[in-house]
């Protein structure tokens, strides 16, 4: 299982443009234009929401139920902000966060 924690500090480290999640592969990374799976386990659906748990409030979550998308940003560090676009699919979510330090 993955932890958004984690994730972020991937994409940081690794000067990354975007961090891409989707139930049913495992995540991916944009360097340079370049998309690169991390190694690991598939997101699962029940993942994926709690990751989005982590990064989003309660109302907000209801919204992207109802509506079936959303963006925001989120406010990782002191040093880096994410644009988040997430959108239902299926029963799950898939979500993609821009790194807005990586421009």
């Amino acid at each position: 299982m993955y932890a958004m924690d984690g994730l972020l500090n991937l994409v940081n480290a690794k000067k990354a443009g975007e961090l891409h999640l989707d139930f049913g592969v495992p995540p991916a990374i944009q360097v340079q234009g370049e998309l690169h799976t991390i190694e690991g386990p598939l997101v699962s659906p029940e993942n994926i929401e709690l990751l989005l748990q982590n990064i989003a409030s309660e109302k907000q979550i209801r919204d992207i139920k109802r509506r079936g998308n959303s963006k925001f940003v989120y406010p990782f560090d002191v040093a880096s902000h994410f644009r988040v676009s997430v959108r239902t699919s299926g029963k799950s979510f898939s979500m993609k966060l821009y790194n807005l330090e990586q421009k």
